[in-house]
């Protein structure tokens, strides 16, 4: 039996084609099983964040002190749960009976607003805002993160074991990552990777830094203006500033909808509130807060919030912006930087990690 020439055309050819058919195959296999575990790898990611939020104290300690990383990991821990039980000590009592009086005052002026949308002209051009907002639309987007109380519990417990498995190891997580690649290419790989850590590390540390001023002057501006429930208020505008784009609207609507109920004077003072600090947060705070943080253009930011809102649910959404920052970071670091300069392999990571990393 003849063996195929290998210089034949022909024989190329079906050898090219065999080579796309396997490629295609093996990455839709990869892609289906990427959307098939999509919330564990968003699980396994918000980990990953948690660990990089404890490691850094942790690490200072480490750097600083003579005691084991493992002992100032629980020092970390142990100061975090005490200032949370210590500021929810204090605050928890008011909080608690102006979350009562939000949840008491709310619901009707939402299906007063929604009535009074029913009636109007453009009424069929808009869905129903009593269903989006109070009924079972949004709970059952809640639900959908997870499929039962059992399972929030279960994924709230992996992402806290892994944060604190991370945390106390990371080297153990890091290095086998590196050995995948091959030698020539490990120290760029771990440049990269280094590249990764220190930009999430600026971006949560930004995110904290907005979420504590954007809650802050949301709810002195909202105890200015007269509206009821500030503080609850104003906790709700500062953790939804953790979404960007979306999380400022998110959190002006009930702000504004119990100004309406006292006048329509104080609703529009209660919107120029929450314009007001998200016009001195997007121009003072979170450009100083993210100086030393990757910078993500805003189309391509909402477009994945939006994009991974819809494919996975709030999880998605919220850690959509980090996400994209570890994409950009790559594409950036292992192609756009390779071709812009070939005969260089440079990765560069932000003076705040007080280093330099290039290889000619």
């Amino acid at each position: 039996m003849n063996e195929p020439d290998p210089s034949d055309p022909s024989t190329a050819f079906k050898r090219r084609t065999g080579f796309v058919l396997v490629l295609v195959t093996v990455t839709l296999v990869v892609l289906g099983l990427m959307v098939l575990t999509m919330q564990i790898l968003l699980l396994a990611f918000t980990a990953v964040l948690g660990g990089l939020a404890l490691g850094v104290p942790t690490s200072w300690l480490t750097q600083n002190t003579r005691m084991p990383r493992l002992l100032n990991l629980a020092l970390v821990v142990l100061v975090s749960l005490g200032a949370i039980a210590g500021v929810g000590a204090l605050t928890g009592p008011a909080l608690y009976e102006q979350f009562v009086h939000l949840s008491r005052e709310l619901p009707p002026m939402v299906r007063a607003l929604a009535s009074s949308i029913r009636s109007s002209d453009v009424a069929s051009e808009l869905p129903s805002l009593e269903k989006l907002m109070l009924g079972s639309g949004l709970a059952e987007q809640l639900t959908t993160v997870f499929s039962s109380i059992g399972g929030a519990i279960v994924a709230g417990a992996f992402v806290v074991v892994v944060s604190l498995f991370f945390a106390a190891q990371p080297d153990a997580y890091v290095d086998p990552m590196v050995r995948l690649v091959p030698p020539p290419h490990r120290d760029r790989t771990r440049r990269l990777l280094d590249t990764i850590r220190v930009n999430l590390c600026s971006w949560l540390l930004a995110r904290c830094v907005s979420m504590l001023a954007v809650g802050t002057l949301t709810g002195l501006g909202l105890w200015i203006v007269g509206i009821p429930a500030w503080a609850s208020l104003g906790l709700l505008a500062g953790l939804l500033s953790f979404i960007p784009n979306l999380g400022p609207i998110l959190s002006a609507l009930p702000g504004i909808l119990l100004g309406l109920a006292l006048s329509p004077m104080t609703a529009v003072w209660a919107g120029l509130v929450y314009v007001v600090v998200q016009v001195v947060e997007g121009n003072l705070i979170t450009p100083f807060a993210e100086q030393h943080a990757v910078s993500v253009p805003p189309g391509y930011l909402l477009t994945v919030q939006l994009l991974m809102g819809l494919a996975t649910g709030i999880l998605g959404l919220l850690v959509a912006t980090p996400v994209l920052v570890v994409v950009v970071l790559t594409v950036r670091g292992l192609y756009v930087e390779h071709i812009e300069q070939p005969d260089r392999d440079i990765i560069i990571i932000p003076e705040s990690a007080g280093k330099r990393s290039a290889r000619p």
